[in-house]
């Protein structure tokens, strides 16, 4: 009440903004509108305040402040939801994303409400499928990506099917940094899986070799360390590096580097595409770090030629 929230939209929107004018003023505050050309902002070419001083003297006068950034008003993927995390690295105040070219939490959210409202609060269990076709405009990769990770949040068996080559920014990274052990615990909430259960299968495009799989238990089975990809991640937190395993896969593996022609150096300079399934590791060395959570390699391929 009586407080100011500053809405930076670099985007229009219709309901994004309709929504939070409105929800101030019935509880009692403002929200003030601002778009980048009513300031004066540094950029490429024009001189201006920078994100440092502009963070910090709206943390002077606002109670909280939310920005819209999509890509088209950044150069590469990524750099929206950069520059919203570097408007919260000096503000003061709490600084939201009301949309930006990675995530948009608030449409995931209302995504939620509204599943919960049709579906019961419990959405553990309950199907979802997220499908789109091709288009003169493509929609925006926030809003799918950001319900892809809600409804999983919740528990919900998701499928996606999505237009070739339109693929999602949903990798390792962001499996774990919502914790893949509590990740591990929700989904042992859904068991026992089966025929009708299926265990959740995860997907991630465009990884990088680290090394050469490492064979264990005589080359029957195979560890394989992926990192990637980077694009999509800040300069503070670099692309994760994560070892998959892989059961009486060794023999398969090898012949096919053998019918595919691959050398060492080749493996190391693809990238890969893979699936797997994430779970509690059974197996305890003798020697060097344990990790409780193991993830599974289903299948491995090159990925396509973007």
């Amino acid at each position: 009440k009586n407080r100011t929230f500053f809405m930076f939209f670099y985007n229009p929107s219709v309901r994004t903004r309709q929504s939070f004018e409105c929800a101030a003023t019935e509880l009692g505050g403002h929200a003030q509108f601002l778009e980048p050309k009513s300031m004066r902002l540094k950029t490429a070419k024009t001189a201006g305040e920078t994100v440092e001083d502009a963070a910090k003297v709206m943390s002077r006068y606002a109670a909280g402040l939310g920005i819209r950034m999509l890509e088209d008003k950044v150069a590469a993927y990524g750099d929206g939801w950069k520059a919203i995390k570097e408007y919260a690295k000096w503000a003061d105040i709490p600084v939201s994303s009301m949309a930006d070219d990675r995530f948009h939490p608030f449409q995931g959210l209302a995504d939620t409400m509204g599943m919960r409202r049709h579906l019961g609060k419990n959405l553990k269990g309950k199907k979802a499928t997220l499908v789109w076709g091709h288009g003169a405009l493509a929609r925006s990769w926030c809003s799918v990506q950001e319900y892809i990770l809600m409804a999983s949040r919740y528990g919900m068996d998701v499928t996606v099917a999505n237009p070739e080559g339109y693929d999602l920014d949903l990798c390792m990274d962001e499996i774990c940094a919502q914790d893949v052990a509590k990740l591990v615990n929700e989904m042992e909430h859904l068991e026992p899986f089966g025929a009708g259960n299926r265990k959740p299968i995860f997907r991630c495009n465009n990884l990088q070799m680290q090394r050469q799989p490492t064979p264990l238990s005589g080359g029957a089975h195979l560890r394989f360390s992926f990192r990637g990809p980077a694009t999509a991640n800040s300069d503070e937190t670099p692309a994760l590096t994560r070892e998959f395993v892989s059961f009486s896969s060794g023999d398969a593996w090898r012949r096919m580097i053998s019918s595919e022609g691959l050398t060492s150096a080749d493996l190391l300079d693809r990238r890969w595409d893979v699936l797997f399934q994430i779970g509690r590791s059974t197996f305890r060395p003798r020697h060097g770090h344990y990790d409780p959570v193991q993830q599974l390699l289903i299948d491995i391929k090159p990925s396509e030629p973007s």
